[in-house]
């Protein structure tokens, strides 16, 4: 029943294959967050879930090769859709999921349950099919064949790359594959969407559905997501971890020193990077005349007593 017991067997020490207790993964708690927000979502008390982190901290390995067989494990009649960037990272996620599946850790779990397992004319990396009639099936981004339909579905990174995400034309493609080809193969008004990734650009997929000052936001659409935004320095008030600011999420594989590096980095990009992917948080490219850093915000007891507000407007 818990997602995160379930990683653990999936992933066991070479000197243990059979003890669930010995694993590779050592979840630290965005982990356990994430984890807990997936089951919510599976069992039906959300609906639409997006996951946003710095990249390298485990959202695909969580959200994708372990919830998917774990999702399938127990609803085997269920079908899923899991849609990214490319087809050659669907067939990747794909090849992942069914050795999962394939696996002691899967076995361990599920083995008892019939219509849990692989059919075995039906296992090809791109499209899996359990005995209990559920079928699994792995799209990249425009690709999404006619006559296909999921319970719940599962956007992995819209874009390869950050450069592609620069496109204007490629983010129009990505969101008229998130309007039209991906929400219109829902099997019921009930189906689930879950969301993952790192942001690449502020007019990304997540940031026409979630920025208010977007020409694509509705206001009704966003509301009906639970968002999950762990930057890799804590923002201070509202961290989803309650970590003090500037407190970094996952010390042992990326330190503190790692991130203020970028974030004071001489290069614009460096640091544009850093505001973007690592801390979730895209912001415009700046100017030569105007640089962010020089734009500072106040509290209104903080205002200078003899103050002169100026408004322009360039039409």
């Amino acid at each position: 029943q818990d997602i995160l017991a379930f990683a653990q067997v999936n992933n066991p020490r070479p000197f243990a294959p059979d003890d669930p207790t010995k694993s590779r993964d050592e979840w630290r708690p965005h982990h356990a967050l994430i984890g807990g927000a997936l089951m919510r979502l599976a069992r039906g008390e959300i609906q639409k879930l997006e996951i946003e982190t710095a990249p390298r901290y485990g959202k695909t390995e969580m959200a994708v090769r372990n919830f998917v067989p774990w999702h399938a494990g127990n609803w085997p009649n269920r079908d899923l859709l899991i849609i990214t960037a490319t087809a050659e990272l669907a067939n990747e996620h794909g090849r992942d999921v069914r050795d999962y599946m394939r696996g002691p850790g899967y076995s361990l779990t599920f083995g008892d349950n019939p219509a849990a397992q692989l059919r075995d004319d039906s296992q090809s990396s791109a499209r899996l099919q359990l005995v209990g009639g559920g079928k699994i099936q792995f799209f990249g981004r425009g690709q999404i064949p006619a006559g296909v339909g999921g319970h719940g579905l599962i956007f992995d990174d819209f874009f390869k790359s950050a450069e592609e995400a620069y496109s204007e034309s490629e983010r129009n493609t990505a969101w008229r594959c998130y309007v039209a080809d991906c929400l219109s193969r829902m099997n019921s008004s009930k189906a689930w969407q879950l969301l993952i990734g790192s942001r690449k650009n502020e007019d990304d997929v997540q940031g026409r559905l979630f920025d208010a000052t977007n020409p694509h936001y509705d206001e009704s659409t966003a509301a009906g997501f639970v968002r999950i935004r762990i930057p890799a320095l804590s923002d201070g008030d509202g961290d989803p971890l309650d970590r003090p600011k500037d407190e970094v999420c996952w010390p042992e594989r990326f330190p503190k020193s790692f991130y203020l590096a970028k974030r004071n980095h001489k290069s614009d990009i460096v640091r544009a990077d850093f505001e973007t992917q690592d801390q979730c948080n895209p912001r415009p490219q700046e100017g030569t005349w105007f640089k962010k850093s020089w734009l500072k915000t106040y509290r209104r007891d903080e205002l200078p007593k003899h103050l002169r507000i100026y408004v322009a407007s360039d039409h």
